[in-house]
């Protein structure tokens, strides 16, 4: 399993959480710390602190994200698709690795028992017998556990930094009574009715995606990031 591949959903999931209330592609691309140099690394095409995002890595990530979306890579009008998502998937790339090294910085990296507790997960899901049945099942789709625990390290560490800022924050009766109107205002009382929805659960989500905002752009400012 490649290193793209651990970082997919990592990806995937701050693109939801930030759809809509981040920063414009242009202010995350051109932050006060990106600096935007000729490239010199060879097929290094970004650095984050001293970590590397590598040209292969960002092409595979592209074709997969094209792939899932329904994008046909082959024709005309794919490709300017996919030019048009290079720079905002790139910024959700630095996003990630800033926040995965944020979460190392505060302690928050899963450990060991969690990541053995999420393979034993796989397994029984798995109905494997053995654990020799198991590296054998892995085997065939080119995976080796130490590959499969690291994908798991970095998707469990990022749970554990949402997490984190979830576990700050409050919300009062006020606040989703307001919240409740507002969306009555915009979509009108039927409309949710039939959505049930959830207006404190709702509200909790829109405030985490607005710290997890407010964290990247300090992150963005206080960290040394080229753009190559």
């Amino acid at each position: 399993m490649k290193k793209w591949i651990r970082q997919i959903g990592i990806v995937f999931a701050i693109t939801t959480l930030l759809a809509g209330c981040g920063a414009s592609d242009e202010e995350a691309s051109n932050g006060e710390n990106a600096t935007e140099v000729p490239t010199t690394e060879g097929n290094v095409i970004a650095t984050v602190n001293g970590e590397e995002i590598t040209e292969q890595e960002f092409q595979e990530i592209l074709s997969f994200v094209a792939m899932q979306s329904g994008i046909d890579i082959h024709d005309e009008e794919g490709q300017e698709v996919l030019t048009m998502m290079e720079d905002q998937l790139l910024d959700q790339l630095i996003d990630q690795m800033l926040l995965t090294q944020d979460a190392k910085e505060k302690g928050l990296e899963a450990n060991d028992n969690e990541i053995a507790e999420q393979i034993d997960l796989i397994k029984e899901q798995s109905q494997v017998q053995s654990d020799e049945e198991f590296h054998e099942m892995l085997a065939q789709q080119n995976v080796t556990i130490a590959e499969l625990e690291e994908q798991y390290r970095q998707t469990l560490t990022f749970d554990n930094y949402m997490e984190s800022i979830r576990a700050d924050i409050a919300v009062t009766e006020d606040e989703v009574e307001s919240f409740h109107d507002e969306l009555v205002t915009q979509y009108g009382e039927e409309a949710l009715e039939q959505d049930e929805i959830n207006y404190e659960e709702e509200l909790i989500k829109q405030k985490v995606n607005n710290e997890l905002t407010a964290i990247i752009t300090d992150l963005r400012e206080s960290s040394e990031i080229i753009i190559h």
